[in-house]
This record gives structure tokens, C-alpha cells and sequence, in this order.
């Protein structure tokens, strides 16, 4: 022990210097950046520090929380490849504008913690005090027929102000506000002649002649009767024009509030609006209200536990397309659309989780000639995953939906989906996921089934800094409106986004809709009769298919931190289900919004 002692203040004062270049080095922040591929999850080691400028060598864990990033600086510019998009004209929590570097250190729930980020986010692992903490992500199951949201802290739209409140005016042009047929069928007038009086033809009687003499019998004599014919007057029957497209110039009014909160354990988003859309050249009712109510919760329990809520409901006149939900037909009136589901997921394993769904879908007509269409439908899924890659997670889900009608129980129906999939985190830039199978529909009623096959498809990609693709796609049964029939659905929504420069911005989208309906009758055979007096009859099945293309394109310019422009263009095009219905329709608005 002598020997050693002389040593022992050396390597006591090489430990403290060694501390003391290191912390030396995080303050001064002149950490060079690495150059090679990092591992998921490693946090900066500086509040100043430059985010790897290679790819990530594992993006992170594609289970049913989210996907673990890697941890990027604090002091990275909020348009960074690797941190997300950043929505257009919002500002991160210190109020500086959108592509202006965020220098400050995030808020968490636990400022010592650090390490690396995990399938569940960012969790709080203990380590160095000068280790940068990855910033929280969250990953929230999207409603049945959409894709999974990906939320980072301080990114996107975590990177807004707490509250926000705006206001829009706008004023646009819409050339068919009664979605006209473009060669819609018309009748021309008539002329018919319409009998007043009946006529008689021409004959004869016998007519006794008294002879005046008691002495003299009476003669019989045959008297001749002319013809009379009969009267007729001419009536016009009045034809049907064929309908005329209305064309009206829009004013549309609409405010807006949001709010978003998160911490390291806890996400929460909230958006209510409402507005008034004035036609002033449009017969009839000429307001239009239109009103909307989103709101995303997530909380992670535990460790393994994770709960989901989210809310979307709006109440329109205008068919949007964009929504997985919405009606397949036109002229259907204002209508209340409303969804709610909840997610619980739970992790078994590193590499198997579990997640349990109810949801709530209607559709509620303010029209009482659509009344008997209302419906409301609930269902119940269950899903096992599996990590088989911290890119690739494979599932399997079986989901329970009825469909209930209060106006019209013939059309209730319950529904059994088996599916299996996948999802594909390539990076923080690539997210896609699928998942097929089989889906089998009953009438509650009649207990008419049948089978057919179901998809669900959702793309993320961010191509560069400033480009940013996404889609979602669905394929199989949907409220048909009708006893015996069934509605076959293809629904298409592509969006592309362009971040010209911090302030322009523009968006173009294109939504495919194709919907076959199959009606199916019982027909009588006339004349065909079995030894026990009862008629044979055989079904008939007929099909009608719609095609929907609607397509728009809007650009957003931002003016300063209050005011912003936005002008946008909407075709919308309507095929079927016979040629008359063909129709088409523009609109187009130029606006102002402020922001308070």
C-alpha cells in the first residue's frame, strides 16, 4: 500500500482535469460534428451542439409507440431534415418566427435526465449531467383508414405558441353551387288533345207511329240517327329545361382557436372553429355554417402502458373528400360528421405489444328526406405487433363493427375484419404502413352476408428539407343507404407539400373516390309455378359505380408575425352513376388571416 500512495494525488488530479476540459468543451460548445452514422436515440453532447450530418443507423423502434429518432441539438434550425416539418407561418414556444434557430433548451418534466430515446418516445434515463436530453416524441394511432401522427417536442406543430387564435376572411367565386349535371336530362313540351265530350255513331231506331183511327193499327217506322262526334280540346303540358348551372360569388368568415401541450409524459392538442360561407347570387338559403372540433390526448402510464384519445367532428354543407368518412354522394344537405376513438397500448415484450381500440363513427343528416340515412357506428379492434427490426414491425387485427340506423333498422348491419400488416420506418423522412385482409358484412335484418376484400395503405415521406409527401388510402364497405345493397368504396388521398421559403408556402392534394353499389332484388317468374302452388323467383343483382376526382391547390404567404394571405383553387369532377349526374365544379378564394 506504501508503494501506491505517491500516485494517488496524480491520478485524483488528472480525474478533475479531465472533468473540467470536458465540461470546458460542452460550454464552449466547440464539439465537432460527427460525420458518420449515429445511433438512435444519442443525445447531443451540448446545448450548442450540430446534429450528425450523417443518416441515422437506426431511426428508431417501429412499435405501436412511435418510432425513436435521433436525439437532434436543441440549437438546430427548426427546418432540419432530421427534426420534421415545420408547419407553415407557426413559431416555436419563444415567439421567433418559422426557420429562425431555436438556441434554448427544451422543457421537460425531468431537466437531469438524459440518454437515449426508446419505442415509447424519449424516456427519462439517468446520465451525465452535460448529456443533452433527447427531445420527447409521441406516436398516435390515426382514426381506422388513416395514418399514424408522429408529434416531436419543440418541432412541427409542438413548436406553435401554447394558445392560438385567428381569424379569416376570404372572398371567392363558385361556378355550380347546386353541382348541376353537365348534360342533365330535360323534357320538351307537349301538346295533347283531351276529350270533352263523347261521341256517338251513326244508326237507327224504330219509332212507333200511332195511326190516330181505334180502327187502324199503329205503324212501326225505322227513324235514322246522323253521327255525332265527339270534342276534344288541345292541353300544353309544359316541359322540363334542363337545368342551369348557378354560378355566385362566396363571402367566407371562419375563426379559429388551437392549443398544444406537451411534456416528456403527456401530449395534448385541441382545435375548435367555426364560420359563415354567404352566397350572394345563390337562390334559396344563401348562409352556409360550417363548424369543426378536433382534439388528440395521449398519456404515457408507465413505462410499457401508453393511452390514446382522439375527437374529430365538423359540421359542413360541402362534401370533403379528404375524410375517410364523409358521404359518397352529392346534394345531400348540411350534415354533422363525428368520430371518436381510443386507443390502449400496452408492451409485452421489447419486441411484442398490444394495442386495444373502440371507436365511434356517425353521420347525421340536417335534411328529414336523408333522416332515414343517419346511422352510427362503433367498433371494437384488437392488434398484436411484433419488432421483428427497429425498422420493420409486423401485425395482426381483428376488428367487431355494427352499424346502427334509428330511422331504419332494415339497414343495419354488423361487419369482422382479420387483417394483417405492417409498418416501415426507413428514417425520420420514410414512414409507410399497410394492412390487408378479409371483411365480411351481414345484414342485422335479413341476414343476407357476404365477403369482400379490405386495404388500408398511409405514406409519410419527407423527400428534402423543403418537400414533403404524404397519402392514405382505404378500400372495402361503407354506408350504403339502402336495404339489400351494399357500397364498395376506393378512397385515394394524395397531398404534397412545398416550403418555397420560410414566409410561401404552397400545398396541392388530389382525392379519388370510386363507389359501386350492388343492389340485390327478388323477382317473381312469370307463369313458373311448383306442385305446391308457390311462385319460383330468383334474384337480380344490378351495380352502379360513381367516380370522384377532386383536386386543389392553395398558396400561403406570410406577412408578418400577425397577418398572412392564402389563395386557393378547388376542381372537383363527379362521374355517374348514370351520365346525366355527370358534373363538374370550381371554386376559387382569395383571403386574408390574422393571427392574435
Amino acid at each position: 500500500m506504501t508503494f501506491h500512495r505517491p500516485w494517488l494525488p496524480l491520478f485524483v488530479a488528472g480525474c478533475l482535469f479531465s472533468g473540467w476540459a470536458e465540461a470546458q468543451q460542452d460550454a464552449g460548445g466547440s464539439s465537432a460534428p460527427a460525420t458518420g452514422g449515429s445511433t438512435a436515440g444519442s443525445p447531443a453532447t451540448g446545448s450548442n451542439a450540430a446534429p450528425a450530418t450523417g443518416s441515422s443507423a437506426a431511426p428508431g423502434a417501429s412499435s405501436a409507440f412511435g418510432a425513436a429518432p435521433s436525439a437532434p441539438a436543441t440549437g438546430a434550425r427548426p427546418d432540419n431534415p432530421n427534426q420534421g416539418a415545420v408547419p407553415f407561418g407557426t413559431q416555436n414556444p419563444q415567439g421567433q418566427p418559422q426557420g429562425t434557430p431555436d438556441t434554448s433548451p427544451q422543457a421537460s418534466d425531468n431537466p437531469s435526465a438524459g440518454g437515449s430515446a426508446s419505442a415509447f418516445g424519449s424516456p427519462d434515463k439517468p446520465g451525465a449531467s452535460q448529456l443533452q436530453q433527447a427531445p420527447a416524441t409521441f406516436s398516435v394511432p390515426g382514426f381506422y383508414g388513416r395514418g399514424t401522427q408522429s408529434f416531436t417536442v419543440g418541432e412541427g406543430r409542438l413548436a406553435r405558441p401554447r394558445f392560438r387564435f385567428s381569424g379569416n376572411i376570404s372572398l371567392g367565386y363558385d361556378d355550380n353551387v347546386f353541382q348541376t349535371p353537365t348534360h342533365g336530362g330535360s323534357i320538351p313540351t307537349q301538346k295533347v288533345q283531351v276529350q270533352e265530350t263523347a261521341g256517338s255513331p251513326a244508326g237507327s231506331v224504330q219509332v212507333l207511329v200511332p195511326s190516330g183511327d181505334p180502327n187502324v193499327p199503329d205503324s212501326v217506322q225505322t227513324v235514322q240517327i246522323p253521327a255525332v262526334a265527339p270534342k276534344f280540346r288541345t292541353v300544353t303540358i309544359p316541359g322540363v329545361p334542363e337545368a342551369q348551372r348557378i354560378a355566385s360569388w362566396i363571402t367566407k368568415t371562419d375563426a379559429k382557436w388551437d392549443v398544444q401541450f406537451a411534456n416528456r409524459r403527456t401530449l395534448f392538442t385541441f382545435d375548435v372553429g367555426a364560420g359563415v360561407d354567404y352566397y350572394w347570387n345563390r337562390p334559396g338559403k344563401k348562409q352556409e355554417y360550417t363548424g369543426n372540433l378536433s382534439l388528440i390526448y395521449l398519456r404515457k402510464l408507465t413505462g410499457r402502458a401508453q393511452f390514446t384519445a382522439e375527437v374529430d367532428a365538423s359540421y359542413q354543407s360541402q362534401p370533403d373528400y379528404s375524410q375517410p368518412n364523409t358521404p359518397t354522394s352529392s346534394n345531400v344537405g348540411s350534415y354533422l360528421s363525428g368520430n371518436v376513438k381510443a386507443d390502449l397500448s400496452y408492451r409485452l415484450t421489447p419486441r411484442i405489444s398490444t394495442v386495444t381500440s373502440v371507436s365511434y363513427n356517425t353521420i347525421l343528416y340536417q335534411e328529414k328526406t336523408q333522416s332515414a340515412d343517419n346511422y352510427g357506428t362503433t367498433t371494437f379492434g384488437t392488434e398484436l405487433r411484433y419488432l421483428f427490426s427497429p425498422r420493420f414491425t409486423l401485425g395482426g387485427e381483428l376488428r367487431y363493427s355494427s352499424d346502427a340506423h334509428g330511422n331504419s333498422a332494415v339497414l343495419d348491419t354488423t361487419s369482422f375484419y382479420a387483417l394483417i400488416g405492417g409498418e416501415l420506418t426507413l428514417s425520420r423522412r420514410f414512414f409507410a404502413s399497410l394492412r390487408v385482409g378479409e371483411v365480411v358484412q351481414e345484414f342485422s335484418d335479413s341476414g343476407d352476408s357476404a365477403s369482400s376484400p379490405y386495404l388500408e395503405a398511409a405514406l409519410n415521406y419527407r423527400i428534402t428539407q423543403q418537400t414533403i409527401l404524404s397519402f392514405n388510402g382505404r378500400y372495402g364497405y361503407e354506408e350504403a343507404g339502402a336495404a339489400n345493397t351494399r357500397n364498395m368504396v376506393a378512397r385515394g388521398g394524395l397531398q404534397l407539400t412545398q416550403i418555397f421559403t420560410p414566409r410561401f408556402q404552397g400545398v396541392l392534394s388530389l382525392n379519388l373516390l370510386r363507389s359501386t353499389s350492388t343492389s340485390t332484388a327478388e323477382v317473381s317468374d312469370v307463369g313458373a309455378a311448383t306442385s305446391t302452388n308457390s311462385t319460383k323467383t330468383h334474384s337480380v343483382t344490378t351495380d352502379s359505380v360513381q367516380d370522384t376526382i377532386d383536386t386543389s391547390l392553395g398558396l400561403y404567404y406570410t406577412l408578418d408575425r400577425h397577418w398572412s394571405l392564402n389563395l386557393t383553387y378547388s376542381y372537383t369532377m363527379v362521374l355517374g352513376p348514370v351520365s346525366t349526374a355527370d358534373y363538374y365544379r370550381q371554386r376559387v378564394f382569395l383571403g386574408a388571416a390574422y393571427q392574435f
